[in-house]
């Protein structure tokens, strides 16, 4: 009888080179400012926020609200927060218009901004009243956790920027702030994602075609 070590060191040796191929990139990647991440990303897409007229807002509603912005849907859960979704204008914040996630007596603000499709590249501007960390969660369960300036007044000042080599399609941002603004999202793609390159296929299927060989050859002397 022939010996299977050959065969299982085979195999050992297609699995290692395998995996080496298919996690060759890295994960989530984050920026500190838009130039940074508008270089790595090809593509982008930047949602604008209309402005409202006297009154200077939108109320879209408290606990589970939404709204559409070209083609993007921003929106918050009753699940997280019963606080009241706005989109706030110029007149109102004497600054950016701003949607905003606030007046909660149970749970924390939370806007989720879901995309037409999957992308690897994401960026907006945040803000919050106190300081409190941001935390974005994306669809394909990556996350990143930010500081946040507090400025106590309607103004986005800080900054996410993020590549992934997972695609996603959806972003959560949730903090046990008093309020959480945000504008300027942008969306794009890096044109690299996290699926086994057509090398390490190539690698997989030789592999497996060899060994399916040495089976039958081993049957037939057998």
């Amino acid at each position: 009888m022939l010996p299977r070590t050959p065969v299982l060191y085979v195999v050992a040796v297609l699995a290692v080179a395998f995996l080496s191929a298919t996690s060759s990139h890295a994960a989530i990647v984050t920026y500190t400012d838009f130039a940074s991440w508008s270089a790595a990303v090809s593509g982008v897409t930047t949602v604008t926020f209309p402005d409202p007229p006297n009154p200077y807002y939108y109320f879209f509603g408290s606990g589970t609200a939404s709204v559409t912005y070209s083609g993007v849907v921003f929106s918050t859960s009753d699940a997280i927060s019963n606080g009241d979704f706005y989109n706030l204008g110029s007149g109102w914040t004497l600054g950016p218009v701003v949607l905003s996630s606030q007046g909660q007596s149970d749970g924390v603000p939370n806007i989720r901004t879901s995309l037409p499709g999957d992308v690897t590249g994401f960026a907006l501007n945040y803000g919050t009243f106190d300081g409190s960390n941001v935390t974005f969660t994306l669809s394909n369960g990556d996350s990143v956790v930010l500081a946040s300036t507090g400025t106590g007044s309607y103004t986005v000042p800080d900054f996410l920027g993020v590549t992934d080599d997972t695609p996603f399609h959806s972003v959560l941002a949730t903090s046990p702030d008093r309020v959480l603004d945000l504008n300027n999202v942008s969306y794009g793609s890096t044109g690299v994602t996290g699926v086994p390159e057509p090398a390490a296929w190539l690698l997989l299927a030789t592999g497996l075609a060899g060994l399916l060989g040495y089976g039958r050859r081993r049957a037939r002397s057998a």
